[in-house]
């Protein structure tokens, strides 16, 4: 009887350790419209966006975020970007919010609309200035992050692993 139950165990624990990490080129289908998850095409889980930033996706990659950081002014910027990450996308949003986790502590952040030049109703970048965010940032992070597009909510997963932003011109780049 105990090298049946043995056995159940072992079984499940692979089992459980095959399906834990997320497979290199996600299967097409079957995610949720409004939250991050796959969308027919993967993005590298370091690809950076135009502005040198990390990707979020959002609806199922109906939508993207890029998440830029600048720790010499402890700014945080969010841009809303299409599908393709080349097309900006403009939200009635007043602002986004970036919840994170890290050890075991809840934090909420939320940063307001800051139009781009030629932006008049709405905006496509949420910024906030904020030392301490930004540090969390530089660490290893997990979160969601939550706006509003065209009057739907939508989520995206953050988990953001140091790396060296300097070397992806993060401290160099300017929020104008």
């Amino acid at each position: 009887m105990n090298r049946i139950f043995l056995a159940t165990v072992a079984v499940c624990a692979y089992f459980l350790f095959l399906t834990g990490c997320p497979p290199t080129s996600p299967p097409k289908g079957g995610s949720s419209p409004t939250t991050g998850g796959d969308h027919g095409h993967d993005h590298d889980a370091h690809e950076e966006g135009p502005h040198h930033g990390h990707i979020i996706e959002l609806g199922g990659g109906e939508y993207h975020a890029e998440l830029v950081h600048n720790d010499a002014d402890h700014e945080v910027t969010v841009y809303l970007l299409d599908e393709s990450l080349k097309k900006p996308v403009i939200t009635k949003a007043a602002d986004l919010t970036i919840n994170v986790v890290t050890d075991g502590k809840a934090e909420s952040f939320k940063l307001a609309a800051a139009p781009q030049e030629g932006e008049t109703d709405g905006a496509s970048r949420f910024s906030i200035k904020d030392e301490k965010l930004c540090k969390l940032l530089d660490g290893d992070v997990k979160g969601r992050m939550n706006v509003t597009i065209a009057d739907k909510p939508y989520t995206g997963e953050l988990a953001h692993a140091h790396h060296d932003h300097d070397a992806h011109g993060h401290a160099e780049h300017e929020h104008k």
